[in-house]
Order: C-alpha cells, then structure tokens, then sequence
C-alpha cells in the first residue's frame, strides 16, 4: 500500500511540474483591432478611408479625411459601398503642406479663421444608407485633437474628443 501512496505521490507532482513547465507563451496574444472608432461604448472597425483636397485658402490646404467601417470605392465620383449600410467619421482639417496633410497635431476650432494645422470640422455618420443617401444620424465632433504620424510606410491617425452627445470619440490607428 505505501508503494501505491508514493506513487500516486510522484504521479501528481510530476504532472504538476510538467504542467508548471508547457510553454503558455505559445498563446496568441489578443489583438486589438488594427483601425478602430469607438463612440461612447460602441466600437467598430475602420476598413476604408479617403483623403480629398479642396482649393488652398491664403496658402492653407484644406484635406477631407472619410474613414468607414466597410470597404467603400469611389466610381464616378460616387460612394460604391460593399455593404448597403455603414458608419463613420468625417474630418476637415487646413495644412500648409500641398501634397498631403503635414504630419502634426490638429486641434479642433471651429471659427471662421482658416489656419494650418487646424481641425475646422468634424462629423460621426452612423447608420449611412447608400441607397438612399442619407444617414440615420449625423452627430457634430464638438472638440478634439487629430494627431496625424507617419510611421516610415504609412501615415497614421489618432483622435480624441467629444461629440455633442458628450460622448467620447477616438479613432486609434486609423489610416
């Protein structure tokens, strides 16, 4: 009986050290999502995204930056959506740069007064139906800051603000 006790002993030692010893680091880690938009609770990923220029303004270059949480082509000057229905975020923002936005931090004022590296405005499109072409809702970024990087391959935006919901609006490596 004692040889059964110290083997039964030396079994579950043994598979605990064995089980102390398996790599868990062979465990994916969790990934967030790459590009996305959160909005109060609601989070959803940024798929697509375009950049638009507008005629300079007193050698300021305004940029119109679309980004959507569906795979959107642009044909004929149209919206193609992949889905009927999709959400989004819409930023004007004034650069000095004529090729692209100058990598920097844009704040949020909304006056009247054109300047580089300004956000001038900013809108949430939830629930847009392309069909129709009108959202369900459209909802004003009242303040924020839009930080836009270039990582060496590609530019990166980052946001943070509040809606006129009082929600909290970020874009976390939306490109």
């Amino acid at each position: 009986m004692k040889k059964i006790s110290k083997l039964f002993f030396f079994v579950v030692i043994s598979s605990f050290v064995l089980s102390c010893t398996v790599e868990d680091d062979d465990v994916p880690p969790i990934i967030e999502k790459q590009n996305s938009l959160k909005v109060g609770s609601m989070e959803t990923e940024l798929i697509s995204g375009f950049l638009q220029t507008d005629e300079p303004q007193n050698d300021v270059y305004a940029y119109g930056i679309i980004l959507y949480d569906t795979e959107v082509n642009y044909v004929n000057g149209q919206p193609v959506p992949e889905n009927n229905t999709s959400n989004g975020i819409a930023l004007e923002i004034y650069s000095d740069n004529p090729q692209m936005p100058a990598v920097g931090d844009y704040v949020f004022n909304d006056s009247a007064i054109v300047d580089a590296n300004v956000l001038s405005n900013a809108n949430l499109i939830l629930g847009l139906d392309y069909e129709v072409q009108t959202a369900t809702k459209i909802v004003e970024i009242e303040y924020g800051v839009l930080k836009i990087s270039d990582n060496g391959t590609a530019y990166e935006l980052s946001f943070d603000g509040i809606d006129e919901e009082d929600n909290q609006v970020s874009i976390i490596k939306g490109l």
